[in-house]
């Protein structure tokens, strides 16, 4: 008899995610049958056009955004009172939990984007880096992560939970050449590094310039196989010269 009332514990949330797609083979495009069905529905997503601006513009409620904002809150505060425990970049990928994490923003945003955004004529502009940043899909999304639940703004005033959700989504601007520089110049898919959502989940049909060093052709490929890792590659900045 299942028992009523009663939360699966985090943990146990966390080892299921790990079973399902660590305990499957590597992503390949080419042989989808093997590769996990979460995966497969992901190469998928059938396209809405449905914005999340028009969903907060007519005061409703966004189910998936909501759910997974409140579940990503839920684990990483499961383990923030413990110092040595604490989940950061810089230990996500060791546990569980962390691994997990990742899946949820990485598959968050890539749904969002294939759903929503990919065939919108100002895609740029509607995914992030637009002039309205608090209504770019990327920008609810990680506001909702932040208060853990569906908003456009950021509330939280815990600085490491929102330091790591940015450092998890990474940076898809380049770094300024200086103060007089007064534009913001965007990585592409000829200089992308792979700890960087944004930048991959826009250019995904593109060629995926580490492909020698991970066997993933597109970026898409790539997406898919970081997301069944639930990491991404230790060298994560430049493919390794031959």
């Amino acid at each position: 008899k299942t028992p009523t009332n009663q939360k699966i514990s985090t943990k146990s949330i966390a080892d299921f995610f790990d079973l399902i797609f660590l305990a499957s083979p590597n992503w390949n495009n080419k042989n989808e049958k093997d590769a996990s069905p979460i995966l497969k529905e992901l190469n998928h997503i059938k396209y809405t056009g449905i914005s999340l601006e028009s969903i907060f513009k007519s005061n409703k409620k966004d189910p998936q955004l909501e759910a997974i904002s409140k579940l990503f809150h839920r684990i990483w505060y499961s383990e923030s009172t413990k110092t040595s425990n604490k989940i950061s970049i810089n230990n996500f990928k060791n546990s569980s939990k962390g691994r997990l994490l990742y899946r949820l923003v990485l598959i968050l945003l890539f749904y969002t984007y294939e759903s929503r955004i990919s065939q919108f004529w100002a895609r740029s502009s509607a995914f992030y880096g637009g002039i309205l940043s608090s209504y770019t899909a990327s920008e609810i999304i990680r506001a909702s992560l932040q208060n853990g639940q569906q908003a456009n703004r950021n509330k939280t005033n815990d600085r490491e939970y929102k330091t790591f959700i940015d450092k998890i989504i990474g940076d898809p601007a380049k770094p300024k050449a200086g103060w007089w520089q007064v534009w913001t110049n965007w990585y592409s898919a000829s200089d992308v590094k792979l700890n960087d959502m944004l930048t991959m989940i826009y250019y995904n049909k593109d060629n995926n310039r580490f492909s020698k060093d991970t066997g993933q052709p597109k970026l898409r490929d790539q997406i898919l196989q970081q997301i069944h890792d639930g990491t991404y590659p230790d060298k994560f900045d430049n493919p390794n010269k031959r």
